[in-house]
């Protein structure tokens, strides 16, 4: 992947989520994670819940693989100076 590719993700349900602001959606997600009904609803909050730590997880991983790349190809610059 190079750093200006498009992100994306896939959801629980399969789904291709295309990613264009990182910092945001890992945002988003850290909040819905925590979401919850007023008054609670275990079955469906616990879902949800679970849905949105998985985005929150894979976001994290896609922030994490795109430093090593830029990181990399930084590095690699360097070797014909």
């Amino acid at each position: 992947m190079t750093y200006n590719e498009n992100m994306k993700i896939t959801d629980r349900n399969g789904q291709e989520i295309e990613v264009t602001d990182l910092a945001a959606a890992i945002a988003q997600a850290r909040c819905f994670r925590g979401f919850h009904h007023v008054p609670p609803n275990p079955v469906t909050d616990k879902k949800r819940q679970a849905y949105w730590a998985d985005i929150h997880c894979k976001l994290i991983r896609l922030q994490s693989k795109r430093a090593k790349d830029k990181n990399r190809k930084h590095k690699s610059s360097w070797k014909y100076l």
